[in-house]
């Protein structure tokens, strides 16, 4: 457990989670086991491309997203009341 107890009480760093995406499969990692974990994938153009939700209590969620065409995306993950953004290009 890498947080110290002065950060116990912030909710948000305890739980946003880190992403990585890799032949086809999003996965999600995050500090404390979560569910109800809920992905969106958008295109350049802020089109909706995948959306899922997992349901397992875990610290690690996979999502199959598939083959997704070469450009900018942009991914949002919410955990209950948290939601996390981040942009990302596939080659």
């Amino acid at each position: 457990d890498k947080f110290d107890g002065s950060k116990r009480g912030d909710r948000t760093e305890l739980i946003i989670p880190s992403a990585c995406i890799e032949d086809g499969v999003l996965t999600i990692e995050s500090d404390m086991a979560t569910h109800g974990v809920v992905v969106a994938i958008y295109d350049s153009s802020n089109a909706l491309v995948y959306t899922s939700v997992s349901e397992i209590e875990s610290r690690t969620h996979e999502f199959v997203v598939g083959t997704l065409p070469a450009g900018d995306y942009t991914l949002d993950v919410q955990v209950g009341d948290t939601l996390a953004s981040g942009d990302f290009t596939i080659l």
